[in-house]
């Protein structure tokens, strides 16, 4: 019975698992079952060999879900590392070339300045990428960050985007002689374009 059972179980994707403790609890019995048939304790020893087939049949089926599961868990490390800041040099060095301009801000005190910051994508296939920059005084000491984000490059596209329009203007003459820095990359699978 466990084998007819486990055996059905395990052809379910993913609930395979569970197939299992079905699969050994009946492999046991069925080994048990064939000794005393061969001893002639008891009759069905043709039962007793289908049963203890069926529970290896289980058993094979439940190891194979739980390798598939176990791998699946496995390949998702990078990705996972990528999108949350953990692989930033990597992507610095593989995926994102990230080139600062200079903060400027026009003769308007009350207007906001802004850095040029160009995004291009080293990899070869497309990507949506955030990264998160600081602006470091001469002592390194923060003065301000921000963080830009980029819905889709392809491969070899570049992309501007303004970052620190949002300093104050009391930190603008700090800003022009900051030194710039990539805190952490992030890197995603392509984002769909907006629907217009």
């Amino acid at each position: 019975m466990c084998g007819v059972f486990g055996s059905c179980l395990g052809l379910v994707p993913a609930l395979g698992i569970a197939a299992f403790p079905f699969a050994v609890v009946g492999l046991a019995c069925g080994v048990i079952a064939m000794i005393r048939a061969s001893k002639g304790v008891r009759a069905g020893k043709a039962m007793a060999i289908a049963g203890t087939l069926l529970c290896v049949l289980a058993l094979i089926l439940a190891t194979f879900w739980i390798v598939v599961i176990a791998n699946s868990f496995k390949d998702r490390g990078d990705s996972r590392k990528a999108i949350t800041g953990q692989s930033t040099e990597d992507i610095l060095r593989n995926d994102l070339d990230v080139q600062f301009g200079q903060f400027v801000t026009d003769d308007n005190p009350d207007r906001s300045g802004k850095m040029i910051v160009t995004l291009r994508n080293k990899s070869n296939k497309s990507a949506s990428f955030s990264v998160d920059v600081e602006a470091l005084d001469a002592s390194g000491n923060r003065i301000a960050g921000d963080t830009a984000f980029v819905e889709v490059l392809a491969p070899g596209q570049a992309t501007r985007k303004d970052m620190f329009v949002f300093v104050a203007s009391d930190k603008h003459d700090a800003m022009k002689k900051a030194t710039f820095r990539v805190v952490e990359a992030s890197k995603y699978a392509p984002m769909p374009p907006p629907v217009k």
